[in-house]
């Protein structure tokens, strides 16, 4: 049964690379590219184990760091404090 490898792959696939270090993202696409289809009713740990693999792999995806630009105007004046 890969009812859980299918669902973990969904999650997976809504999931865009640009948005994680390349690092992380690796250890989930070797997660992903290590599912074997076909496996027999005896080795439903392994497939199970797949599930689990992936699922890990994209609880330890890493994000990008934000990079922002702050702009601070000297013309605003007093604002939040009394002048």
């Amino acid at each position: 049964d890969y009812a859980a490898v299918d669902a973990a792959l969904e999650k997976a696939a809504a999931l865009v690379d640009a948005d994680y270090t390349a690092a992380s993202w690796a250890k989930l696409q070797a997660a992903i590219e290590a599912v074997v289809r076909d496996l027999s009713a005896d080795e439903q740990e392994t497939v199970d184990g797949y599930a689990a693999a992936i699922e890990a792999a994209i609880s330890a995806l890493i994000p990008k760091a934000v990079e922002m630009e702050l702009t601070i105007s000297t013309g605003m004046g007093c604002v939040f404090i009394s002048c």
